[in-house]
């Protein structure tokens, strides 16, 4: 793709400009591959809350997810039958959809028979973790608190719209149900969803796992259940909530983080009257992205020629993978927003820094 065809159609989708991304002619060879602008892309999304303010070489696909425009996503699935397993900065597209503020690419994914008969496709990790239990998207929502991704990846998944093929299924049709990801899947860091979930001092989290699986005796690699995570990191509320309130509404948190369907065209109707107003401030908004970006990396610059020698994790057969690590998750809880310890060289966000589960601390 050259650079100014790589320009309009990254511009089109910060937009949410469905039909100049459609006269683009988007090729086969171009939804698989990543984009070949060397500088880092800022990423412009409808929440403006970033977990990645900006990304190297990603996939059309993925760059949509971060931009938060399912309408975009729909059309490329559903025409260009991209392949979801790709993985860029060892994250796939359901990875990514896990970590956005909105949910609703979340949901378009969901549509998909190639997304629910891998929903727990795991991470690649750039540093050397402990083997045989890999990150999935449910643990990365829940270590970035969307409670939204949260409850569509563990309550009973939504009937499949679209077969392998991306092809649409006819109405009436007899269609195979998986299951929802799992609750009870360590993360490479050794933690369970709920031990996650505890750690972020976050009741509606807990609440949502503890709907599927009410099991508080769960360990995690270091032989802690989730109140000993509250107690270790003085969560004494969550702690007292474990201990004597498990009468779980699930149904009343759903409605609390996913809009119901009459209330979300209410919320599009108020967004079109707004449309002239973010297209006139576009280029302003995007000059604040680079000023953000360029924050974020100077807070996650590290070397991943270390990382990449050290790895040892086992990629899936046949899947495809696009290497550009651009981040370091907490060692200890798995959080994006780290710093690298100048003594052991682990990298820690701001509390686990802190903490006694860091090892410097104790020596």
């Amino acid at each position: 793709m050259a650079n100014s065809y790589e320009q309009d159609l990254i511009q089109s989708i910060q937009k949410g400009n469905l039909e100049r991304v459609k006269s683009l002619w988007i090729g086969k060879n171009d939804i698989n591959r990543p984009f070949l602008k060397n500088e880092e892309i800022p990423v412009v999304n409808k929440s403006n809350t970033y977990p990645f303010p900006y990304i190297k070489h990603p996939t059309i696909v993925i760059y949509t997810i971060l931009c938060e425009q399912p309408d975009i996503l729909l059309y490329l699935l559903q025409n260009k039958k991209p392949d979801l397993s790709i993985y860029v900065n060892g994250w796939a597209a359901i990875h990514y959809a896990a970590c956005t503020k909105d949910y609703e690419c979340m949901k378009i994914l969901l549509k998909f028979q190639n997304i629910q008969e891998n929903i727990d496709f795991p991470v690649i990790e750039p540093i050397k973790v402990n083997e045989g239990h890999p990150t999935t998207a449910l643990h990365i929502a829940t270590t970035n608190r969307r409670h939204a991704q949260v409850i569509l990846l563990t309550q009973p998944l939504p009937q499949i719209e679209y077969d392998g093929n991306f092809t649409k299924i006819p109405d009436g049709s007899e269609i195979f149900t998986y299951k929802p990801a799992n609750v009870l899947q360590k993360s490479a860091f050794g933690n369970y969803p709920i031990h996650i979930a505890v750690r972020q001092n976050d009741w509606d989290l807990c609440q949502i796992l503890l709907s599927i699986s009410d099991d508080l005796s769960l360990k995690n690699d270091k032989g802690q259940t989730p109140i000993d995570i509250a107690v270790q990191f003085k969560k004494h509320e969550i702690k007292q909530k474990l201990e004597t309130n498990l009468n779980i509404q699930i149904d009343e948190i759903r409605s609390k983080y996913i809009i119901s369907t009459r209330k979300k065209t209410f919320v599009q109707q108020e967004d079109s009257i707004s449309t002239q107003e973010t297209e006139e401030n576009f280029e302003q908004l995007e000059s604040l992205q680079k000023t953000i970006g360029n924050m974020n990396q100077t807070i996650h610059t590290m070397s991943y020629k270390v990382a990449e020698l050290e790895q040892k994790t086992q990629m899936p057969k046949n899947k495809s993978v696009i290497k550009s690590f651009d981040f370091k998750p907490c060692c200890n809880c798995g959080s994006l927003e780290t710093n690298q310890c100048s003594k052991c060289g682990s990298f820690y966000c701001k509390e686990c820094f802190n903490s006694a589960s860091h090892s410097c601390n104790n020596s």
